[in-house]
């Protein structure tokens, strides 16, 4: 089968195909305390983009609780930092964890 062939079927497979780009998010899988600062960690590393250093804004029911800063990027886990979490707010497993991006105008 042609290379145009292939894309065309893999596109066509819809939903059930992954995607050929990263998603730039990940679930909440845990939270460890430490005498230092609280980890959190997420389910998802380098293939759903992200990289060290990266600022991303933790959702629950569409809003946002919470910003991250990434310290560590495995293949499959995350480890992020709270750089911004308000009283009152905790960061929860199963939260949704998103790259902060911004438009220029």
């Amino acid at each position: 089968m042609a290379l145009g062939g292939m894309l065309l079927s893999v596109l066509a497979a819809g939903a059930s195909a992954q995607s050929l780009f990263p998603t730039g998010e990940a679930l909440v899988a845990e939270v460890r305390a430490t005498d230092a600062a609280d980890i959190v960690v997420l389910a998802g590393g380098f293939d759903q983009g992200f990289r060290q250093g990266m600022r991303c804004e933790v959702r629950r029911d569409g809003e946002v609780i919470a910003v991250l800063v990434i310290a560590d990027v495995g293949t499959a886990k995350t480890a992020g930092l709270i750089l911004d979490l308000p009283a009152g707010q905790s960061i929860q497993p199963g939260d949704l964890v998103r790259l902060q991006t911004f438009r220029l105008n």
